[in-house]
């Protein structure tokens, strides 16, 4: 066939003439996640690479460089010239799989552009040397490169036959890392097994997608399930598990849902076999979506027994937020008496005793400092005595609920659960104070100020929003936290300022 077929058939001549489309994702297979495909006779190689993606002129193009083990080194020399012969080809299927590959995959109502597109020695834009075969060959699939994610790429030996195979995962253009700060008890409203204990099951996550596409949790738990240590209990669902769930909240157990994968490019729940064994490590599964997808969904960490115990949802790391000199403020309010799951049962609030305001601010990474007045008001006067040993008397903390609508909602003390709860330390004696702790590198924007009153019930609620620089006229209660004079090395004692 003359290079003018092959032009017509829109096919690449050589890989210079090729100019990517701008924006258009890169889709890939990498490594071990190009294999066999039924039984075919090739070899894994950790330096396999596919990459598929759009051109300017709407072609899809496949550019690969995959060792002469991975494909059939016969057709080097091989003069192919039927159909599939040699071939390297998007299918339609999303799963490699014995039988579940598809056929060529094209737009609706187009024409197969795949037949005749191949790796053998003599195709245009195909190199072998040195162990490996290198190309990039395009056609014109009446779709785009969006659409071709998940799908599988199949190589042929020179009979024709199917031999090798891989899943095409975004490499460019998605979401590279998602984190949750802080795991907290699975919700005991309408799940039967609530067994929490914050000792064991804490701990933090973060997510992030491999080279093989698979989805990666990097979790450390403050202790986990000791029984998991010698693995998940034989034909216990779920025993030991670690998994993304399709809800988006951990408030109510109704809204976590069951396992988050896509069913419609695989066959089975790939969560099944991600389980813990330590504290510390990483477990990797292909759910057939993309991370960017998982984003304000629940982790959801199981104990031996199966039983759901801590939850968190997965969220866009925030290390730019707390940078040092980072603002966030908020005015005080009433907490909330009523809730969705439950009333608060202590709901003590004194208008004219906890008003005011409160600002955030970091030092440095990881370190925040909280400046607060509680206005024409002192705060509980039983607090100039100090705290008493009640949990969180007289206490002003963040906590890692996003509202002060809900009482169900405002969640607990946020931090991100490295050692023990930095929190327990902060309280109040004054109506105007400064105090500073590490909490690690989480996002405070939109989190809930809490201020609690000697008996360590909650009494006042705001929600830290970011202010801008230069700051804008604010409320007059916040221009006087703002305004205080405290020397530096005061500041960074934590001390209060004498009123």
């Amino acid at each position: 066939m003359s290079r003018a077929s092959f032009a017509r058939l829109g096919l690449l001549l050589a890989p210079a003439q090729l100019v990517a489309a701008e924006g258009n994702d890169l889709l890939g297979i990498v490594g071990d996640a190009w294999g066999p495909y039924e039984g075919g006779a090739i070899t894994k190689d950790a330096s396999n690479v596919v990459e598929a993606y759009g051109t300017d002129d709407g072609r899809v193009c496949i550019t690969y460089t995959l060792s002469s083990d991975s494909v059939d080194d016969s057709c080097e020399t091989h003069s192919a010239t039927g159909p599939n012969q040699c071939g390297i080809h998007i299918h339609a299927g999303y799963s490699c799989a014995d039988g579940e590959v598809g056929g060529h995959y094209f737009g609706a109502g187009g024409t197969d552009p795949w037949g005749l597109i191949r790796y053998s020695g003599g195709y245009p834009g195909v190199t072998w040397s040195m162990g490996k075969v290198k190309g990039t060959v395009c056609a014109e699939i009446d779709a785009t490169i969006d659409t071709a994610l998940h799908r599988t790429v199949v190589v042929h030996n020179a009979a024709a036959t199917k031999i090798a195979c891989g899943v095409l995962h975004r490499r460019t253009g998605g979401t590279a890392r998602l984190i949750v700060p802080q795991l907290k008890a699975y919700p005991c409203e309408g799940y039967s097994n609530c067994i929490w204990d914050g000792e064991k099951y804490g701990g933090a996550v973060s997510a992030r997608m491999n080279e093989q596409g698979q989805v990666c949790l990097n979790y450390k738990l403050l202790g986990g399930d000791p029984g998991c240590g010698s693995g998940p209990a034989t034909g216990t669902p779920n025993s030991c598990g670690i998994h993304i769930h399709a809800g988006t909240t951990c408030e109510a157990a109704s809204g976590v849902l069951g396992h988050y994968w896509n069913n419609a490019v695989l066959s089975s729940d790939p969560w099944q076999t991600a389980t813990y064994d330590s504290t510390k490590d990483e477990v990797c599964v292909d759910m057939g979506h993309e991370l960017s997808e998982a984003a304000g969904r629940a982790v959801v960490v199981h104990d031996k027994a199966g039983h759901r115990v801590s939850c968190g949802l997965l969220e866009q790391p925030a290390a730019k937020t707390t940078r040092r000199g980072m603002r966030y403020s908020t005015a005080l309010k009433n907490y909330p008496c009523t809730g969705s799951i439950g009333d608060y049962p202590n709901c003590v609030w004194g208008s004219n005793t906890y008003g005011g305001g409160v600002t955030a601010s970091f030092r440095r990474p990881g370190k925040v400092c909280l400046r607060w007045d509680f206005g024409k008001g002192n705060g509980d006067e039983g607090c100039k005595a100090g705290a008493s040993t009640a949990g969180n008397s007289c206490g002003i903390h963040i906590h890692s609920g996003n509202t002060c609508e809900d009482a169900s909602l405002a969640g607990g003390h946020y931090w991100d659960n490295t050692g023990a709860d930095p929190w327990s330390s902060i309280t109040y004696r004054r109506r105007r104070g400064y105090k500073c702790l590490d909490i690690g590198h989480v996002p405070i924007e939109g989190k809930a100020i809490v201020v609690h009153d000697k008996d360590g019930h909650r009494v006042a609620c705001g929600l830290l929003q970011r202010m801008p620089r230069p700051s804008p006229r604010v409320p007059r209660v916040l221009e006087e936290l703002e305004s205080g004079s405290e020397p530096l090395e005061k500041l960074e004692s934590g001390s209060e300022p004498e009123e």
